[in-house]
């Protein structure tokens, strides 16, 4: 049986750090127009324009990375319609009724789900340990076999991964930023709610599919390795 305890952490990718810089940008410059920083014009005495820029850029990946946390309880609360893809992609009992959930959840169909999940309990579990932990650590264990097992299916998943977080980074600026148009142009905030709307909805899809990708990998691995140990005896 794997340690729980022992798995590797995730490196940060260009994407990852964009997730935080461009929320940011989206932030600050949002607070420039909205005109919430004009008492604090007197104090900027720095003239020189690449230091400007260069402060304006530390200033956008610090806010960012501030918001980073509200951007993550709203992806929670955004994973409540439809649930955690971890437990119910390999949980052939739990099949959503509603039409909506069942577009936004891509689910695996019930058959391969119960066999994803006999694979994960045969692969992990120890037989004298019975299936008890839970799906969230079967889940880790699947996603550091595939990245030490599957290069390029790690590289797959490392893409939905990340530009999941970056839309997730981008609800709260969005809408932030619709909030302050308002006033001038109603069009256009409605445009930055829509978009925002669209944003929760790219989150979650890309969530799922990143994954799915480490199921579907480890599957294909458990059965490669399922075949060889067939010829081999």
């Amino acid at each position: 049986m794997v340690d729980f305890g022992q798995l590797p952490l995730k490196e940060f990718s260009i994407v990852e750090v964009l997730s935080y810089f461009i929320p940011g940008v989206v932030i600050v410059y949002t607070i420039h127009i909205g005109g919430y920083l004009q008492q604090l014009y007197p104090l900027i005495v720095v003239e020189n324009v690449a230091i400007q820029l260069f402060l304006l850029t530390i200033a956008s990946y610090l806010v960012g990375y501030v918001f980073h946390f509200p951007a993550v309880l709203v992806g929670r609360y955004a994973k409540r319609l439809v649930g955690n893809p971890v437990e119910y992609l390999i949980d052939p009992d739990n099949n959503s009724p509603n039409l909506l959930r069942r577009k936004l959840r891509e689910d695996f169909p019930t058959e391969l789900k119960e066999k994803l999940r006999d694979a994960i309990f045969e692969y992990w579990t120890h037989p004298n340990e019975g299936e008890h932990a839970d799906p969230s650590h079967y889940y880790n264990l699947c996603e550091a076999l595939v990245e030490d097992a599957c290069p390029n299916a790690w590289m797959i998943h490392e893409r939905f991964y990340s530009n999941s977080n970056l839309s997730r980074a981008m609800i709260i600026p969005t809408l932030f930023l619709g909030y302050v148009i308002l006033p001038h142009s109603v069009v256009l905030s409605i445009l930055l709610f829509t978009s925002a709307i669209v944003l929760v909805f790219r989150f979650l899809t890309l969530n799922i599919s990143s994954i799915k990708q480490v199921y579907s990998s480890f599957y294909i691995f458990h059965l490669t390795i399922s075949e060889a140990k067939g010829k081999r005896s």
